[in-house]
């Protein structure tokens, strides 16, 4: 930064100017600070806001359960899709109620069929 002359320098003048040098660079260091929160909102937002994986089955669709080994489930028993639910391990959730029983659980998309 170039240096003014000490000849003639008025020394008010020279106050003045360092605090709008000091000022100027406050200003700047709280801009970076205020663009840093920014990004790190919109970057919340954004996985926030991610889509979820698109379901194979809508809500209201009659499907038919294929439960893993183990699973207990009585075969034939249609169900109701009643809620699409995030994917977890890579595959879309479902909840889904029996239609003839009083029971809902969480299901994994590859374990329904259409009925």
């Amino acid at each position: 930064m170039e240096r003014l002359p000490a000849k003639g320098v008025n020394p008010a003048s020279r106050t003045i100017t360092q605090h709008i040098i000091q000022t100027t660079l406050e200003a700047i260091s709280k801009s970076q600070l205020l663009i840093q929160s920014i990004k790190q909102i919109m970057q919340r937002r954004e996985m926030i806001e991610a889509p979820m994986t698109m379901h194979k089955f809508t809500v209201g669709e009659a499907v038919s359960f294929s439960p893993d080994k183990g699973q207990e489930h009585s075969r034939g028993d249609l169900f109701e899709v009643v809620r699409l639910l995030p994917e977890m391990g890579g595959a879309p959730q479902y909840r889904i109620k029996s239609q003839t029983k009083d029971h809902e659980r969480v299901v994994r998309e590859d374990q329904l069929a259409p009925a």
